[in-house]
């Protein structure tokens, strides 16, 4: 089992996230911190196999480093796509992520990047095939499409959101 702590400030993308994994036997979501403190809080209780960390925590990551146990814990980077992939040298990251991946990118980033394999996503990403990331309608009902917004208007994503959960899908 792949033990991952997801620290990010974004709602629509953790939840994205929690459906993401939801559907892996193999990656258990441990947290999600919206903010620097209180990842640092959990960092002090949980040793994850992967911290996946949004490039917006960096101005903290001086605070971050100390707590974080390198030794067990690959650090994948979560980015903006407007974001320089230096952040996987300076920060001695297993490697980086856009948040623009799609849910079979993302797992094989999670289960290469736990194992000391290095992952940098680009355009031609060479994604492994896998059949336990599903495809297409989970078979956990009803559940709401996944969200991801960056750069939009959020008041519009959210009263999508609203209409779907009126519609009688769940999250």
């Amino acid at each position: 089992m792949i033990d991952v702590i997801f620290a990010d400030y974004q709602e629509f993308f953790q939840v994205g996230m929690a459906e993401i994994l939801a559907c892996t036997h193999d990656i258990c979501l441990m947290a999600q911190p919206r903010s620097p403190e209180q990842l640092l809080c959990i960092l002090e209780s949980f040793v994850p196999h992967v911290l996946v960390l949004s490039t917006n925590f960096l101005p903290a990551f001086s605070k971050i480093e100390p707590v974080l146990k390198r030794d067990r814990t690959a650090l994948l980077i979560l980015a903006e796509e407007n974001d320089r992939i230096a952040y996987v040298r300076w920060l001695r990251a297993k490697g980086i992520v856009y948040r623009s991946a799609d849910r079979p990118v993302m797992v094989d980033a999670l289960r290469r990047v736990a194992s000391g394999e290095l992952f940098l996503q680009n355009g031609s990403s060479d994604i492994r095939e896998d059949p336990d990331v599903l495809q297409g309608p989970t078979q956990l009902g009803n559940h709401i499409p996944i969200i991801l917004c960056v750069g939009g208007d959020s008041a519009i994503v959210y009263r999508h959101y609203k209409i779907l959960q009126n519609a009688g899908y769940r999250y």
